[in-house]
C-alpha cells in the first residue's frame, strides 16, 4: 500500500518535470526560430532597400544618358563634357550587376551594348562636323583679315590722292594689292557660304539622327524596367507601357520633323 502511494507521488512529479523541460525546450526552439525568422526578414529588407536605391539611381542615370545623346547635336558642347557625364552614369549603372538577378543583368547589358554602339556612331558623325566647323571658322578669320587689309589699302589710296601723288608705280602697286585682296576675299566668301550651307543641313541631319538614336535606345529600356519591377514586386502592364512609349516616340518624331521642315523653309 505504501509502495503504491509512493508511485502515486513520484509519477506525477516526474511527468510534471518532463512537461516543464519539454515546455522550456519548445519555448527556446520557438524563440530561436522567431529570431532566425526576424533576422531573415531584416536581411531581406536590407537587400530590398539596397536594390531599390541602386535601381532608382540607375533609372536616373539611364535618363541622363538619353540627354547626352540629345546634346550631341549641339556642337558648342565640349566633347569632354559628354564623355565625362557618360563615365559617371556608367559607374552608377554598373552597380546593377552587383545586386540584380540574371534577368535584370542580362537586360542592362543588352541595353549598354546597344547604347555604346550608337553613341560611337554619333560621336564619329559629330567629329566630322566639328572638323568642318573649325574649317569654316578659319575661313572666316582669313576673310576678316582680308577685309581689314582692304580697308588699309583704301586708306593708302586716299592718302596718295590727298598728297596728289603722281607716282604711277605707287598707284599701280596699291591698286594691285587691293584687287588681290578683293579677289581673295570673294573666293573665301564663296567657300565660306558653300561650307556653311552644307554644315547647316548636316547639323539638321545630326539633330534628326540624334533623335532616332534616342528612340532606338528607348526601345531597349522596357526589358530593363520590367526586370527591375519584377524583382521589386511592382506589377506593371507591359503591353500598355510599350504602347504608350511608342505613341510618345511617334508624337515626338512628328514634332521634330515639322520643326526641321520649318527651319529649312526659313
Amino acid at each position: 500500500m505504501e509502495e503504491i502511494t509512493s508511485y502515486g507521488i513520484i509519477v506525477p512529479a516526474v511527468v510534471a518535470l518532463v512537461v516543464a523541460v519539454i515546455t522550456v525546450i519548445a519555448s527556446r526552439i520557438i524563440h530561436t526560430r522567431g529570431l532566425n525568422h526576424d533576422a531573415k526578414m531584416r536581411k531581406c529588407e536590407r537587400e530590398m532597400s539596397i536594390r531599390r536605391e541602386v535601381y532608382l539611381n540607375a533609372a536616373e542615370a539611364i535618363m541622363r544618358r538619353q540627354g547626352i545623346l540629345g546634346r550631341m547635336s549641339d556642337l558648342g558642347v565640349p566633347e569632354k563634357d559628354l564623355t565625362d557625364e557618360l563615365g559617371k552614369t556608367a559607374g552608377i549603372i554598373a552597380k546593377v550587376e552587383v545586386v540584380g538577378t540574371d534577368e535584370t543583368v542580362q537586360a542592362i547589358n543588352k541595353y549598354g551594348a546597344e547604347y555604346d554602339v550608337l553613341f560611337l556612331e554619333l560621336l564619329l558623325k559629330r567629329f566630322h562636323l566639328l572638323n568642318r566647323k573649325s574649317e569654316i571658322e578659319q575661313i572666316k578669320e582669313v576673310s576678316d583679315r582680308l577685309l581689314k587689309e582692304q580697308g588699309q589699302s583704301v586708306k593708302l589710296m586716299k592718302q596718295l590722292r590727298i598728297e596728289n601723288n603722281k607716282n604711277q608705280d605707287a598707284w599701280s602697286a596699291v591698286e594691285r594689292v587691293f584687287e588681290d585682296e578683293v579677289r581673295l576675299r570673294k573666293e573665301n566668301q564663296v567657300e565660306w557660304s558653300k561650307l556653311s550651307e552644307l554644315q547647316g543641313e548636316d547639323i539638321l541631319q545630326l539633330i534628326k539622327l540624334c533623335y532616332e538614336v534616342v528612340a532606338k535606345v528607348a526601345q531597349c529600356i522596357p526589358p530593363v524596367l520590367f526586370a527591375i519591377r519584377k524583382e521589386l514586386e511592382l506589377p506593371i502592364d507591359e503591353d500598355l507601357y510599350v504602347k504608350s512609349l511608342n505613341e510618345r516616340l511617334e508624337g515626338n518624331k512628328a514634332v521634330l520633323c515639322k520643326f526641321l521642315d520649318d527651319v529649312r523653309s526659313m
